[in-house]
């Protein structure tokens, strides 16, 4: 196999400092257990041996696709999440890079939760209750 990233370098909350972030290609399981150090020895010898600032150094994001993370096994699963060399490692879905390395931005270093239509269906919306709204009332004057 090939071992090869897409890597973007990105201001993620527009404070002026980049993060690295990585993306392998789709893995099987098999793949993802004898090559996920590669990938891993990749990242950090074509950008973190390089002079960054110290921001950058602690803000490298290198994401493992596969086609379903949860049915990678959990103990692969933990061992990959929590090595501590160079990067913060992060297994997702093959669904999550499809609408790019902005979605994973998104979802997993800025976690922000887009609602689904399945979501937004579920929300009632507010009715007002003005029994509530006296109860409220007689307890803010006291």
């Amino acid at each position: 196999m090939e071992i090869t990233l897409d890597v973007w370098k990105k201001d993620c909350f527009g404070i002026g400092r980049e993060f690295v972030v990585a993306v392998t290609p789709v893995l099987t399981e098999k793949e993802l257990r004898q090559y996920w150090k590669d990938f891993r020895n990749l990242l950090i010898h074509d950008y973190q041996i390089e002079d960054i600032d110290e921001f950058t150094r602690w803000n490298f994001y290198l994401f493992y696709v596969v086609p379903d993370k949860n049915m990678i096994d959990r103990s692969l699963k933990y061992k990959i999440e929590h090595d501590t060399i160079s990067s913060r490692k992060i297994i997702v879905n093959e669904s999550d890079i499809k609408e790019g390395a902005d979605n994973l931005i998104d979802l997993y270093i800025r976690y922000i939760i887009k609602p689904t239509e399945q979501m937004k269906k579920g929300f009632a919306m507010y009715d007002s209750n003005p029994e509530l709204l006296k109860i409220y009332q007689s307890n803010e004057d006291k």
